[in-house]
């Protein structure tokens, strides 16, 4: 799923932590006590035994101990699984399933010898054809999240019924056939990455092992090239689907694959991030916070346009004037800040250091150095010519700006304003979340901005973000109880192990150091990186593998991984410009897990259902292909002539 934590856009290591996901809070479902509501689903699955084979269905009881710190591992290289029956109607056609719930022993790809044991869980269609069935990997993102999200909210063949944007209500809860799963076009399979779910590294590794860029791409890569062989599935047409982190990760792992001689038919990217150093960007997050405003009604003057036409003019007054004066501003007050307060030269900064002691303004250091020694003098022009420019926003920029995202113009006007030694509001969006319905005492979610929760009280002060954020709160509990009884009751697993929704240790102490296709770092843990890029990756495999095909998927109101952010930074990648039109990009009137919104989860249904198409009837390779059978039967005949 998606971010998590501390949500600062300053500092990139603190950013990366924040790109994680919600957390599902409980264990792994010891209480297995039923309720009407939550059996429902065997109305429409299980004891429909007239359209299912008969089966004797009985728990798999998983007595290993999974930890998931960093140290932890397991000696047990056993592939326990659990297998299930049911059935589902989509399109008003029947289909027989079966659900596949375990681990698969990855192995370390030079030595060959088992180091972890992910869990999963499969759904694949019965009696079905293998070479020409698609195969689809799924996973959240984090790093730290399972597939938990995923699974009971987006294509899986149940769901979990929410009030999604407002709050769920306790348990009863209700799990329900998914008319909009995917499972009418491929088989399923939901990856839970090296310490989440019940996933573990295998002795000698740890858990610490897999917990970076490239060690979990190649976790990944391992477990679809052991799923493949296991399966028989090696011809089998393959995707790859992951949300929020689960995008760079498919960037990765698309290119990983591609080297070791899999080539993928279409990836999915879900609120995708594929540029970490444009977290934050003004171009891409003010269109994002124009369509909140617009949502709770708080835009003015074009309020009565349609979503669609209204975020068109937040984006194009965010491209033409808002978003270049901002970035210019913060270009000269970067620069402005690493000379005052960061300067590389010892003697200066020790100087700075001093008289910043002693000045009440900026203007007042600048005349003390003007009167020192040549470097000082020297300085002292840089930061004339750089503080001339870190002038107020113009008063009618400002107004305009308010009209679009409801904050009042002083608000708006503080990004650029340089008060002396106090560090501007360079970015808006705690801003912006906490004080759009101020006057009401609610704040709205990052993640979904059409949730909204109190802030008054003591609620102003919880620490932790994922236990306040609205999104989160609103389905929280309604995941976790759901998930419990579905592993158990539906799915027939039963661990005596914690099953890890969201993992916070991997987050805190994730690696973001990557080396891209071309051989550069493109990442770290040091806000000297630059951030993380996998965009890269992405145009790699793309330009090595034409015929694949990509869908960018966003929510209008996420302002964690913003819609327009995200089609920026694949409108930016680095390949033919021809390869551009394998890449679809849509939008639609949800948050961050876009499949939560009812409406948005069948659009995106019939989106993807046309993607699979497309990318199983791929023209450019039947044209090739229809190219090279002329060839050879040329070049036959040629032969048989001489």
């Amino acid at each position: 799923m998606l971010l998590y934590a501390k949500i600062i856009r300053i500092s990139f290591k603190k950013i990366a932590i924040s790109i994680i996901g919600f957390s599902l809070l409980a264990s792994c479902g010891k209480n297995r006590n039923n309720n009407s509501n939550l059996n429902d689903v065997n109305k429409s699955t299980l004891d429909q035994t007239d359209d299912i084979e008969a089966t004797v269905e009985k728990t798999y009881i998983d007595n290993d101990i999974y930890g998931s710190r960093a140290n932890d591992s397991v000696t047990n290289a056993s592939e326990g699984v659990s297998k299930t029956q049911h059935a589902i109607t989509i399109n008003g056609k029947r289909i027989k399933y079966t659900a596949t719930a375990g681990h698969l022993v990855t192995v370390d790809p030079d030595s060959s010898m088992p180091n972890a044991k992910m869990f999963y869980i499969a759904y694949t269609l019965n009696q079905q054809n293998k070479e020409k069935r698609p195969v689809t990997f799924i996973y959240n993102g984090g790093p730290g999240s399972s597939a938990v999200w995923l699974l009971l909210g987006s294509f899986s063949p149940i769901r979990i019924k929410t009030s999604m944007p407002d709050y769920t209500p306790p348990a009863p809860y209700t799990i329900e056939e998914n008319p909009d799963s995917l499972l009418d076009k491929t088989d399923l399979i939901f990856i839970n990455p090296v310490g989440t779910g019940y996933s573990v590294a295998i002795s000698p590794a740890k858990n610490k092992d897999f917990w970076g860029v490239d060690p979990d791409a190649n976790s990944i890569t391992a477990f679809i090239k052991r799923y493949l062989t296991l399966n028989n599935r090696w011809n089998s047409p393959k995707f790859l689907m992951g949300e929020s982190y689960g995008t760079p990760r498919s960037a990765v792992t698309s290119y990983i694959l591609h080297q070791n001689g899999i080539d993928l038919n279409g990836i999915t990217l879900i609120s995708s991030i594929l540029d970490y150093s444009k977290f934050g960007n003004t171009e891409g997050l003010f269109p994002s916070l124009a369509a909140n405003a617009w949502y709770h009604v708080l835009s003015s003057g074009e309020s009565k346009l349609s979503l669609e036409n209204f975020v068109k003019n937040a984006i194009r007054f965010s491209n033409d004037k808002y978003g270049p004066y901002l970035t210019d501003w913060r270009t000269s007050y970067y620069e402005f800040n690493r000379l005052v307060f960061h300067n590389p030269n010892y003697y200066l900064k020790y100087r700075l250091e001093k008289l910043l002691n002693e000045v009440s303004s900026y203007q007042e250091l600048i005349e003390n150095l003007a009167t020192g020694y040549p470097d000082e003098y020297e300085l002292s022009v840089k930061l004339t010519d750089l503080i001339n420019n870190l002038t107020p926003m113009d008063l009618k920029l400002v107004q305009k700006a308010s009209k679009f995202i409801g904050i009042k113009p002083e608000a708006i006007q503080a990004q650029t304003t340089l008060v002396f030694k106090k560090t501007p509001l360079l970015d808006m969006t705690d801003y912006f979340l906490n004080n759009l319905l101020a006057d009401k005492g609610r704040v709205i979610s990052i993640y979904d901005g059409r949730s909204t929760g109190l802030n008054t009280g003591i609620a102003r002060n919880i620490r932790d973000f994922l236990s306040k954020d609205p999104a989160v709160v609103n389905v929280q509990g309604a995941y976790t109880a759901a998930w419990n009884h579905y592993l158990n009751n539906e799915l027939k697993y039963y661990s005596r192990s914690n099953f890890q929704s969201m993992n916070s240790l991997v987050g805190d102490n994730w690696n973001y150091s990557h080396i891209d296709p071309t051989g550069r770092q493109r990442g770290g843990n040091s806000e000297n990186t630059g951030g993380l890029y996998t965009a890269g990756d992405l145009a790699a495999t793309m330009s090595l593998n034409p015929d694949l095909i990509v869908f960018q998927a966003s929510g209008y109101y996420d302002t964690i991984t913003p819609f327009y952010q995200s089609e920026l930074d694949i409108k930016a990648m680095d390949m033919d410009p021809a390869l551009q039109k394998n890449i679809t990009i849509e939008k639609y009137p949800s948050g961050h897990m876009i499949y939560l919104d009812s409406k948005s989860r069948t659009a995106m249904k019939e989106d993807l259902s046309n993607f699979y198409n497309k990318a199983l009837n791929n023209t450019n390779a039947m044209k090739r292909i229809l190219i090279l059978q002329n060839k050879t039967m040329k070049s036959l005949s040629n032969n048989k002539i001489n």
